[in-house]
């Protein structure tokens, strides 16, 4: 038997647990099982949730818009609150096409909202849409579209106001009425629809928005500014604005004029112990808000709408004349400038014809035709047409001026110029007639073109060769001139002809040697002309001209004669700025740059083209002496004192004249 003998190293001694607890495991025994359970749970929850975010997305949109209204029943005249209410996720906006059937859209405004609730974080879009309705009865307001969601469709009740159905309230504090001065005009004739706003004298508005009247087959604009007066109803003062529209039927037949929307903030009732002097504050911003006086909540908002008017326009007459031209007066006169003109062959004189229409816009009134007489040819000018301030009804003017120059002597005959129109007032047409006038033509003198010696234009005796081609068979005031039937291009024909003659190489050297001349003069002239800034009408007149003319003015205007004191005036610019001479009052004013001399002129015009009964044009209600007061300053008989206004900047709004 044998001894093993065992080399196994020997263990150290344990520690002995005193404390009778059980031994703590490794800390990393612990964390590496809870992370594998961690990753194995994470990975399956995250891939669900990517494939369901977009689901639960979709079904938070596709719930709906929110749509709530602050009352079921109001009055016709109040207005009515809509809120929408959305995710923060919708984009765009609502489309409120839909509540234009049956109410105004007044205001729009959003605002966006995000709240915390149990650590959960919601976003929401708020629409507020303030309406007010167009009709009385249950109206709806339709589903609405925002993005991809849809609101519910709500119902308002809208009934009549307590106090228009309530006689012994009395009339309304603020109300609007509306009227026309032609309960059945003809087509194309121009007449005034009036809008009234009246309100109590003790009850005025905070603030007020008129909305414009609408009109389909018809032109509507503004005509003026607003009329202020006073009218007693029912023993109450109120105060009342007056609007005015010129409206122009396009077509027969009926037609609807939409009455405007009135939007006011009438101030809420005194309360019990506040004074007037609180009112004061408020109004005039010593309040904590002074820039909202008429929108604080002091305030109640109303609407108003006045009536729908229907008109039944007439067709024109059959057998009337065309162009056709309904109004209540026309009017045509003849002018010359200047005023009493010698005629003489081959010197030009103006003629100024004028149609002046009362109840018809300066748009309606047909272009002047007019046929050359024998013995004479005419050239077109400038043509003018304005509204005129009228009194009760539009008042539309044309003028045409006209070039005339004689080209043979002895008498000339003038034909008659004809403006047919339809009298609205008699019902009937009429013709306004400048009849015809036979002028005596005097020879030219001796020595000069067409006179008694024998030149390159002709013998004694004859007048200048004329080319029949070259001569307009009438003037149509609104054409452009023609080439061939200029002025300048007859002088021109006719120096060609005398070039074409026996003296014309002499003639052609002459000229040769002039071109060379006046290009050396332009050439050196042309530095300083660039270095100057150029003066727009250069023209200076002779001083005794000008006091001649300025002689003329005082004199018309102290007979009190309106229409003589017009041609003097219009004569006066043209002897100032001959060449670039005043077309009309209007142009005039404008190179006086004087506003007592514009309201001058607007006024000899008003009393001219814009008057009533017997005295219309003749000047009866216009005072000569005191336009001639406000004039004289500014007519200077004095050629180097009278300044050239006319090179400054021009006005961007001219005024009109």
């Amino acid at each position: 038997m044998c001894n093993v003998i065992r080399l196994d190293r020997p263990s150290p001694p344990r520690a002995r647990n005193t404390t009778g607890k059980r031994p703590r495991p490794p800390l990393l025994a612990v964390l590496l099982p809870m992370l594998y359970a961690a990753t194995l749970l994470t990975v399956p929850l995250l891939t669900a949730l990517t494939v369901v975010a977009p689901v639960l997305a979709q079904g938070t949109v596709s719930d709906g818009v929110r749509a709530e209204i602050d009352r079921e029943r109001i009055a016709a005249n109040e207005t009515l609150i809509l809120q929408l209410y959305g995710d923060g996720r919708l984009s765009g906006e609502p489309e409120l096409q839909a509540l234009e059937a049956d109410f105004d859209i007044l205001s729009r405004s959003q605002s966006e909202r995000m709240s915390v609730l149990n650590g959960a974080v919601s976003h929401t879009r708020e629409w507020r849409i303030e309406l007010a309705p167009k009709r009385l009865g249950r109206l709806e307001i339709p589903t609405l579209v925002w993005g991809a969601a849809r609101s519910a469709p709500l119902t308002v009740e809208v009934v009549e106001d307590a106090a228009a159905g309530d006689p012994a309230a009395g009339p309304k504090p603020i109300f609007v009425r509306t009227e026309t001065d032609a309960p059945a005009p003809y087509v194309q004739q121009a007449f005034h629809y009036r809008v009234q706003v009246l309100y109590r004298e003790r009850e005025a508005p905070q603030r007020a928005v008129l909305s414009e009247p609408q009109v389909e087959g018809a032109t509507i604009a503004r005509d003026g500014e607003d009329r202020a007066s006073v009218e007693m109803i029912d023993g109450m003062r109120y105060q009342v604005i007056e609007r005015r529209f010129l409206v122009v039927p396009l077509q027969s037949g009926p037609l609807v004029i939409r009455g405007p929307r009135l939007e006011a903030v009438m101030p809420a009732p005194r309360p019990a112990g506040r004074s007037a002097a609180d009112d004061f504050d408020a109004l005039f911003g010593a309040g904590p808000f002074p820039g909202l006086s008429g929108m604080s909540a002091g305030g109640r908002r109303i609407v108003e709408r006045a009536p729908d008017l229907e008109i039944q326009v007439r067709a024109q007459p059959p057998g009337s004349s065309s162009p056709w031209l309904p109004a209540e007066s026309v009017e045509i006169s003849d002018e010359w400038i200047p005023a009493s003109p010698r005629f003489q062959v081959g010197e030009p004189v103006t003629r100024v014809l004028t149609v002046t229409a009362r109840g018809a816009t300066a748009a309606q009134l047909p272009p002047l035709m007019l046929d050359p007489p024998d013995g004479a040819q005419i050239y077109p000018g400038q043509t003018r047409a304005e509204d005129l301030p009228g009194v009760g009804a539009p008042v539309g003017l044309r003028s045409l001026e006209v070039a005339f120059v004689p080209t043979r002597p002895g008498p000339v005959t003038l034909p008659e110029v004809r403006v047919p129109w339809w009298d609205t007032g008699e019902d009937r047409e009429r013709v306004a007639i400048v009849p015809a006038r036979t002028l005596e033509v005097a020879a030219a003198p001796a020595g000069t073109a067409g006179g008694g010696s024998t030149g390159a234009f002709g013998s004694a005796g004859e007048s200048a060769p004329q080319d029949t081609a070259a001569m307009p068979d009438r003037v149509d005031a609104d054409a452009e001139p023609r080439q061939s039937g200029t002025l300048p291009s007859m002088l021109e024909d006719r120096l060609r002809r005398a070039i074409a003659g026996p003296i014309g190489l002499g003639l052609s050297a002459l000229g040769l040697i002039g071109l060379g001349w006046l290009a050396a003069l332009v050439w050196i002239k042309r530095g300083s002309r660039l270095r100057e800034a150029p003066d727009r009408f250069e023209t200076r007149a002779a001083p005794q001209a000008l006091r001649e003319a300025r002689r003329r003015v005082e004199q018309t205007c102290l007979d009190n004669d309106a229409r003589g004191a017009r041609i003097a005036l219009l004569d006066w610019g043209q002897v100032r700025w001959a060449g670039q001479a005043p077309a009309g009052l209007g142009a005039l004013a404008r190179r006086l740059d004087d506003a007592a001399a514009a309201e001058t002129l607007a006024q000899l015009d008003r009393a001219l083209y814009a008057g009533t009964g017997a005295g219309a044009g003749a000047g009866a209600a216009w005072d000569g002496v005191g336009a001639w007061q406000a004039l004289a300053p500014c007519l200077s008989d004095d050629e180097a004192a009278v300044s050239d206004r006319s090179t400054a900047l021009p006005e961007l709004y001219p005024r009109r004249i």
